[in-house]
């Protein structure tokens, strides 16, 4: 099953799972894409060596274009390696 076949009932709590190199400037991605907007940000993982880690952003999207705009959003940052 893909996110295609799937149902979604909006507004709805949506979690993102962002991964970069530097905590501070991918914090400073989710504040300059999200502002204004009611989020809860989370260390999700760090990487042994700690090279890597992972933040999981909380919030309420309205509907499927707010969704897809955000994820599109934060992808586009630079300082995002990956967003899931």
């Amino acid at each position: 099953m893909d996110v295609g076949d799937l149902e979604i009932h909006y507004p709805v709590r949506w979690q993102y799972t962002l991964f970069g190199r530097d905590e501070g400037a991918l914090r400073a991605a989710i504040d300059a894409v999200l502002a204004g907007r009611d989020v809860t940000v989370d260390l999700s993982k760090r990487s042994t060596r700690g090279t890597y880690l992972s933040l999981s952003v909380e919030l309420v999207v309205r509907d499927e274009d707010d969704r897809t705009g955000i994820w599109r959003a934060l992808a586009a940052r630079a300082e995002v390696l990956y967003v899931v």
